[in-house]
């Protein structure tokens, strides 16, 4: 693993209740230690450089299921066509 360069550059940014809550919560769902671990993570992302959109994580699970749904749908498609051509099930 690469040595860390020292942090010696200081944010401060104010959140509400509610934003603090959902950070530490999303640290522990992360692994992250502490909510400047999650910002530092969040900063990467942005500083990147790739001009790839970011996209929300929530809205990642949203399209995953959407494809898992349309994957398993098709797969029970796949098994009725297979027990019509081979009797299966008869």
């Amino acid at each position: 693993m690469a040595a860390q360069k020292p942090k010696s550059r200081m944010i401060s940014l104010r959140v509400s209740d509610d934003e603090y809550v959902g950070l530490k919560q999303a640290c522990v769902i992360n692994g992250w230690s502490n909510v400047s671990e999650a910002a530092r993570a969040a900063f990467k992302i942005l500083l990147r450089g790739d001009g790839e959109k970011c996209v929300p994580v929530q809205v990642q699970v949203e399209q995953l299921t959407g494809q898992m749904d349309l994957l398993g749908r098709k797969v029970e498609m796949l098994a009725e066509k297979l027990e019509a051509v081979s009797g299966v099930g008869r």
